[in-house]
């Protein structure tokens, strides 16, 4: 094979890679995972059970197989609504509805148990108000899309509403303990709020996973996040996933799809 010929063929496989690229990384950033375990009325879980999950906003659908102890499992799934349908042979059908997905979130749901009958028949559960979460000791709060459309945003910069979090409080800009002055948000500023005590240098803010805090310069962020086009923020403030490497906070918005 010519120099040119091996040349051309690696410029070839440079671009595929380029173009898949995307696809697969969108999947991943501000992503969460939902799981479940499928039972019978009696307790005995079921084996391969067919589990769909569908975006309520897009109808994307995905589908997994439960294992031999019951398990499924979504990983990478964007933000967003979701309902959950559960099939197995022999039993009616299992749906959920009302399933919400913040960026980073690790979720099982609720109780799947099947009913004996015909698949043609199904079951419809609608998703109560979850408590505190048992499988995760991760400590965080989200700033949804209703608090960005109906509360006061300053400079439309979406983090500013973390006066709104419990454990948030206005920092001191120097020795005066003056506070921030939101008429004037700029690019580069600090988050003007500091979380349980944590140094402003400790806020690390991601938009789709991205980092968007400048290392070098005491907690300054490289772009706002505009109200307008995010969908969510969630501040995470204590008890971080391995999907994590900064900290004591991180800040992470997620763009409207």
């Amino acid at each position: 094979m010519t120099r040119l010929k091996i040349m051309g063929w690696m410029t070839a496989l440079a671009v595929g890679l380029l173009l898949s690229a995307p696809a697969a990384i969108r999947a991943q950033v501000g992503s969460a995972t939902l799981s479940g375990v499928v039972e019978d009325q009696s307790g005995a879980v079921v084996a391969g059970a067919t589990a769909t999950l569908t975006n309520q906003l897009s109808g994307a659908a995905r589908s997994a197989t439960s294992n031999g102890v019951g398990l499924f499992s979504f990983p990478a799934v964007p933000s967003g609504d979701y309902s959950l349908s559960v099939k197995a042979k022999g039993f009616k059908a299992y749906t959920q509805s009302g399933i919400h997905l913040d960026p980073g979130d690790n979720k099982s749901t609720a109780e799947i148990r099947l009913a004996v009958g015909s698949e043609a028949e199904s079951v419809t559960v609608d998703s109560t108000v979850e408590g505190l979460p048992l499988d995760s000791g991760q400590l965080s709060a989200t700033i949804g899309s209703s608090d960005l459309e109906r509360l006061s945003v300053s400079g439309r910069e979406a983090t500013e509403l973390e006066k709104i979090l419990p454990g948030f409080a206005i920092r001191s800009l120097d020795s005066t303990n003056q506070a921030s002055d939101f008429t004037q948000l700029q690019v580069g500023q600090a988050t003007p709020y500091a979380s349980n005590g944590a140094p402003v240098a400790g806020i690390t803010i991601k938009l789709d996973g991205a980092s968007l805090t400048d290392a070098g310069s005491f907690g300054t962020n490289l772009q706002n996040i505009n109200d307008s086009w995010v969908s969510e923020v969630q501040v995470q403030t204590s008890n971080f996933g391995a999907d994590q490497s900064n900290g004591p906070v991180v800040i992470t918005g997620v763009t409207k799809s």
